[in-house]
């Protein structure tokens, strides 16, 4: 039986979320806490949306293979003879066993450790053996072309891979749309990763990561130096369909700015106007504009209610990739930046566990526009 909403974070602290006014609440607690809900979230919000699933990227060549989860689901993701990238359940149609337990390069097919079942790269069986007996591969009743590895629905937009793992998801390009309508002629068919970053497990909920990445009224607070040109005054709201998020502009024009500054101390900064976007459910994706102006796309994986693995990517559009010494100090700003709101999120994630803010707080209706939206869009998923 399938749990509802309303049974698992209480009925009372529901329809407080939904209530009607100016000052809107928080998610509650369960939400960010509870074993269920997060079950009841994979479900619903991972396997049932397009979700960011990895970097097409990272599988430049066919035979490598890259594994993964999403929404509690073993992946793999493949690059096949045909120059196809495809996304399979990473799971041997014998008896189950995770079949890719690591990146890995120059596979000519995909065997099972187990009982050496072979499939191609294209997911078909190719070899089952002794499967009938000491050298028969053969069994009235089987047929291997209903035994290839089961694929998941997927596209590539760029170099991003998504997946709709329960098949049921609409249209990819109209989930798309917002985020292209909002972006326009930004040319990213220039995107050439430059910096890959995997900051390993943060010991918060996803959504606190989220949440914190589509609002601007922390970053004065948090990010006194590292954002210090990014003064909360010049930020605007974002909120359109499963689009939410922030912008900040700092030059009054969006496309006449500024790069980042080198600050007295040594110490890069932000001082940059930007997109902080979030395409529901979790494809977050940053703009800086400057001369060369790079994006960003960080994939928050969940673990667990309280563990979330964080990685991100950075773009370069056009122009000449900046040197070693460049990309590291960009490197060691984004670090600073990632450990600000990381100690953030994890005391948030400690705090859920006070009585005092079951009912999820309260929401500024000037600066927290984007992170209810995105709480509007868990719940509005959850409860379907």
């Amino acid at each position: 039986m399938t749990l509802r909403v309303e049974t698992i974070l209480g009925e009372n602290l529901v329809a407080g979320f939904n209530a009607a006014g100016t000052i809107k609440k928080g998610l509650p607690s369960g939400a960010y806490t509870s074993d269920d809900f997060f079950r009841l979230e994979q479900e619903k919000v991972f396997q049932a949306n397009w979700s960011l699933a990895g970097f097409a990227h990272e599988l430049p060549s066919p035979g490598d293979a890259r594994p993964g989860m999403l929404g509690g689901v073993p992946i793999v993701a493949i690059h096949g003879h045909d120059g196809r990238i495809r996304v399979f359940h990473n799971v041997c149609r014998h008896r189950g066993l995770k079949l890719v337990d690591k990146p890995c390069s120059g596979k000519k097919r995909i065997t099972c450790p187990y009982h050496a079942w072979a499939y191609g790269l294209d997911g078909q069986l190719l070899m089952a053996p002794h499967f009938g007996g000491i050298g028969k591969r053969e069994v009235d009743g089987f047929d291997y072309a209903d035994h290839g590895l089961k694929e998941v629905r997927s596209e590539i937009w760029q170099d991003w891979i998504f997946v709709n793992i329960d098949g049921g998801a609409g249209d990819f390009q109209e989930f798309l749309a917002p985020l292209k309508d909002y972006i326009g002629d930004l040319n990213l068919a220039t995107a050439t990763p430059i910096l890959e970053m995997d900051s390993g497990v943060v010991n918060a909920n996803w959504k606190f990561l989220t949440e914190n990445f589509a609002e601007p009224y922390h970053v004065p607070v948090v990010h006194p130096e590292t954002a210090a040109g990014q003064p909360l005054k010049d930020h605007y709201m974002i909120k359109d369909r499963n689009l939410v998020g922030c912008g900040i502009n700092i030059e009054g024009d969006l496309h006449d700015l500024q790069p980042p500054e080198e600050k007295a101390n040594g110490r890069l900064c932000l001082d940059i106007s930007a997109w902080y976007l979030v395409l529901f459910p979790h494809f977050n994706f940053f703009v800086y504009f400057s001369d060369d102006t790079h994006v960003y796309v960080m994939l928050n994986t969940p673990l667990s209610p309280s563990q979330t693995h964080q990685r991100r990517v950075i773009y370069q559009l056009g122009g000449e990739v900046p040197d070693q010494e460049t990309r590291d100090a960009w490197r060691k700003l984004n670090e600073d930046v990632i450990r600000e709101d990381w100690d953030m999120a994890e005391r948030l994630q400690e705090g859920r566990a006070s009585p005092a803010i079951s009912d999820g707080g309260i929401m500024s209706p000037a600066w927290e526009v984007g992170e209810h939206g995105f709480d509007e869009l868990i719940m509005a998923a959850v409860s379907r």
